[in-house]
């Protein structure tokens, strides 16, 4: 059976550092101009307050929908026991002590000039809801635990946790 645990303020945006920062890459969808889009992100750091940072190109489509509506989902998952999805608000900053606190060697595939490349910004997603699914066992686990519980005709597991986030 799952356990329902829902999470406010400070709890809730310690379980959103844990769970991203176990995942790193989210699917980060945007609305705007009567649309939804959706690509992959890294996210770069998740602070103390369950806020996300991510860098990106100041010209790219997600910084002109994040412009026009502000609103934005982003969807965790690492394929075996944690999920995350989070409802929030992005703000594109072009803070240079900030783009040098995200900054990895790696970045310079997008960013040519490296970390002074003009065309470098930084979103910072500000989560207000979300849900989260953390599962307590590793797939191989959980398959022999329910094989378990249907040979043996008791139909209840403890499949882990899950619960809403709100800040």
């Amino acid at each position: 059976m799952e356990t329902i645990a829902n999470l406010r303020n400070m709890e809730a945006a310690k379980k959103v550092k844990q769970l991203v920062s176990a995942i790193k890459t989210c699917i980060m969808c945007t609305h705007s101009f009567n649309i939804s889009e959706s690509r992959p992100m890294t996210t770069h750091k998740v602070d103390n307050e369950g806020n996300i940072w991510f860098l990106s190109n100041k010209n790219s489509g997600k910084n002109k929908a994040i412009a026009a509506n502000n609103s934005v989902d982003l969807f965790f998952g690492d394929r075996k026991t944690k999920f995350l999805t989070l409802h929030g608000n992005a703000t594109i900053l072009y803070d240079k002590e900030k783009i040098k606190e995200l900054w990895h060697p790696i970045q310079k595939v997008w960013f040519k000039k490296g970390i002074n490349d003009p065309s470098i910004s930084v979103i910072k997603v500000t989560f207000t809801s979300g849900h989260y699914w953390d599962n307590k066992h590793r797939k191989i686990v959980e398959l022999l635990k329910k094989a378990k519980r249907f040979l043996s005709g008791r139909n209840k597991m403890d499949t882990g946790i899950s619960g809403n986030l709100t800040k």
